[in-house]
């Protein structure tokens, strides 16, 4: 969950709320992080090779304490870096300017959140976003909906409207999220990177 849209925002807020600098903070992050998903996806799919193949079952749900504990993480560090980035508004320069940027990124995550939902709720459990439990995956996307649409409220009463930010922000996140959903394509036996790059 580290490489999550979620510790993705997070850390975009954070770096906006402490730089002097509106775009090195997103390309920062979504390097960084989609390296880091590259290499989650690496090693989740090097997990089943100790696994008896007729006892393996890819589709199935997460254990549910599992899955509260690394959903509550990314939308706790989420929740603190709205209110770190919302209290360095109207203080810093950068943080007002990327303000729009901001709220197109929230907006567009929420979006993606509901979506994924929808998608895990209709789709077949192989192909699902989330291997997390319906309930817990349910009650998540509600509460992350409802971190997100504080701080896009937030944000707008702080800062000006700007709709090419907005678009920018929305852009930035439907690419990452798309990097995503991209990386978890990539066949087990393929290395995109050279071997000794990788952990061992």
């Amino acid at each position: 969950m580290a490489s999550s849209p979620h510790a993705m925002m997070a850390l975009m807020l954070v770096l906006w709320a402490i730089s002097d600098n509106i775009v090195m903070p997103v390309l920062g992050a979504v390097v960084g992080l989609g390296i880091c998903a590259y290499v989650e996806r690496h090693h989740r799919a090097e997990a089943w090779a100790f696994i008896p193949r007729r006892r393996q079952h890819p589709g199935r749900d997460e254990p549910a304490l599992w899955s509260v504990v690394a959903k509550l993480f990314p939308l706790c560090a989420l929740a603190w870096a709205l209110g770190a980035y919302v209290s360095a508004l109207g203080a810093r320069e950068a943080a007002t300017l990327a303000g729009p940027v901001a709220v197109g990124a929230l907006a567009a995550l929420a979006l993606a959140e509901l979506a994924a939902l929808l998608w895990d709720r209709l789709a077949p459990r192989e192909r699902r976003v989330d291997a997390a439990p319906a309930a817990v995956a349910t009650a998540f996307a509600f509460g992350s909906v409802l971190v997100l649409a504080n701080g896009i409220a937030t944000i707008l009463d702080r800062s000006r409207w700007e709709q090419s930010g907005f678009l920018m922000g929305a852009g930035v996140l439907v690419t990452y999220v798309t990097l995503l959903l991209l990386v978890r394509l990539v066949p087990r036996r393929i290395r995109c990177v050279p071997a000794r790059l990788l952990p061992t």
